[in-house]
């Protein structure tokens, strides 16, 4: 049998205290996300989504969105895919849970840099801005990424819109 640190670690105790840090750092960027999304004047909470079960968004009180929220060391393409491909996931669950349809999206910080992004499909985006797939030539699986203030500009005319009719 190996000791402890041949694995890489010093012992439970490191790791189960990388695991405290890494949910810390989640739920403050959830609670971030929150609060964006309450200064511009929604009713915005945590979701539940710590229970285990999928369909639940990390965000929720906003109409329409699957909010996922992540806060990471290093951003990479790698990672924004594995985000929105788990915020697609829990939205179909959470859309046939709730009967309606939640856009997905991911909204996400990088350690250290001034403001968050938004990132979704760009069929999402064509959803968001009303327009209809045909119209977009290209890939409309890639992954498009805004700045907040841009995507919160957006999502209030297309939750206007929705609103309409």
């Amino acid at each position: 049998m190996f000791p402890a640190f041949l694995d890489g670690s010093r012992g439970r105790g490191e790791r189960s205290q990388m695991g405290k840090l890494s949910r810390d750092s989640g739920a403050r960027g959830e609670r971030q996300v929150r609060d964006l999304f309450k200064a511009a004047g929604y009713d915005a909470e945590r979701g539940c989504q710590h229970d285990g079960r999928t369909g639940h968004a990390d965000v929720e009180g906003v109409p329409y969105l699957h909010i996922e929220s992540k806060f990471y060391a290093t951003v990479t393409p790698g990672l924004i895919e594995k985000a929105v491909e788990q915020s697609e996931r829990d939205a179909a669950a959470g859309s046939a849970e709730r009967n309606e349809i939640l856009l997905p999206i991911v909204v996400h910080k990088q350690k250290g840099s001034h403001g968050w992004q938004v990132s979704m499909r760009l069929l999402t985006l064509t959803d968001l801005l009303a327009v209809q797939p045909f119209s977009v030539n290209g890939d409309l699986d890639g992954i498009v990424t805004m700045e907040w203030d841009v995507f919160i500009k957006l999502f209030i005319q297309y939750e206007e819109w929705r609103r309409q009719g």
